[in-house]
């Protein structure tokens, strides 16, 4: 054992470490002002890669209180605390891209997405930002146009967007096949099949195939990396998976879904049509 005292920067480190393990706790128990405090002390950090961490950390927070457009603000600001560390760019601009196609804003989605395919090196970030290009294009009404970004696509993102194109088409059946083989290509499941199963869960739903729905949703709802990553495919699944419940007839699984999901959006502005069932079904209305 040294008897070398720690430097100052090795104690600033564990302060850091110590403030993200807080921030992690905060958001798997719910604690929103505790998580919010914990960002914002990493954002405040002069150390960049702390600073751009915290920024990223109080956007996801503010997506799990259903605040996306402080969350693109907070991803923005993401961007520029490490501007020099182009990888680090390109995450911050994929993640604001997810959100803007989620939330119905498509050609700011296209464009930031755009503008990460461009600095990003070949590799997973660079296709997850042609995986956005893709999904704007789609939702914009171009298929055409985001039919030519598969050839650009590698392994499971090429078939997610395939699945998106064909659901959009009305062909479940080629959809189901495609989600299903991006979901089983996926070499890191934890890292990139949340967006993916989401869509196959939404997929399976259009087949009134409610059981293999409910499966694929619970696995996101299950997911403690679905919640920290991606809490927008986290947070609509407790929704989908109540309706989906409804439609099997358990009702008392339903009512947990739909609790669950009010709970986490019903301050934000994300999907208040289905927060407005949520509440309906809870109160006996439906």
């Amino acid at each position: 054992m040294s008897d070398k005292p720690p430097s100052s920067l090795d104690y600033a480190l564990l302060l850091h470490e110590l403030t993200l393990k807080k921030w992690l706790e905060s958001v798997l128990t719910g604690d929103w002002e505790r998580a919010e405090i914990s960002a914002r002390k990493l954002s405040e950090s002069h150390e960049k890669l702390w600073c751009w961490l915290g920024f990223v950390k109080l956007a996801i927070t503010a997506l799990c209180r259903g605040r996306a457009s402080l969350a693109v603000e907070t991803l923005d600001k993401a961007a520029g605390a490490y501007n020099e560390a182009l990888p680090l760019v390109v995450t911050a601009k994929n993640t604001a891209s997810h959100v803007l196609v989620e939330t119905g804003h498509y050609e700011k989605a296209l464009s930031k997405a755009e503008q990460a395919a461009a600095l990003a090196p070949e590799g997973p970030s660079r296709d997850e930002a042609l995986l956005c290009v893709g999904l704007a294009l789609l939702r914009q009404g171009k298929p055409e146009a985001a039919t030519g970004v598969i050839a650009d696509l590698c392994g499971s993102r090429g078939h997610h967007l395939k699945g998106e194109l064909a659901l959009a088409g009305g062909d479940v059946r080629s959809a189901i096949r495609e989600l299903e083989q991006a979901c089983s290509s996926t070499v890191s499941r934890a890292a990139e099949i949340v967006p993916a199963q989401f869509s196959l869960g939404t997929a399976y739903r259009e087949a009134t195939q409610w059981e293999n729905a409910a499966r694929e949703l619970s696995g996101i709802a299950q997911s403690s990396h679905a919640r920290i990553h991606w809490p927008i495919f986290y947070v609509r699944s407790l929704y989908l998976l109540g309706n989906s419940f409804q439609k099997l007839g358990d009702s008392t699984a339903a009512r947990g879904n739909y609790e669950r999901f009010s709970g986490f959006w019903e301050k934000g502005e994300i999907d208040p049509r289905r927060l407005d069932e949520s509440r309906r079904f809870l109160s006996g209305e439906t």
